[in-house]
């Protein structure tokens, strides 16, 4: 899994906030992870780690939201990867899993 690096960015286009930037990088990067994270939590995950990952795929926001829905959904998504960040963090680094 690729090291997540805090950075600073502009809005690529004007009227585009950093709220839908970061929604559309958490998106792209979970739709990308998905299938290993499956994988390695399958292996050496416990049971709640599955629920987390259903819970991520799960949040949606309507098209007419605006600013403070947007941000509420990225504040969940958030409490969902620390979350997930514990669990991960929690596998020995020495762990031989056949997906690694």
């Amino acid at each position: 899994m690729n090291s997540i690096v805090s950075t600073h960015f502009n809005a690529p286009m004007p009227g585009v906030s950093h709220l839908d930037i970061a929604l559309c990088r958490l998106g792209a990067w979970l739709d990308a992870e998905q299938d290993t994270l499956d994988r390695v939590l399958a292996q050496a995950g416990p049971w709640q780690a599955a629920g987390v990952l259903e819970a991520l795929a799960q949040l949606h926001l309507e098209p007419e939201s605006g600013a403070p829905e947007l941000r509420g959904l990225l504040e969940e998504a958030q409490a969902y990867l620390e979350i997930l960040l514990d669990i991960l963090s929690a596998i020995p680094s020495r762990c031989a899993l056949q997906t690694a």
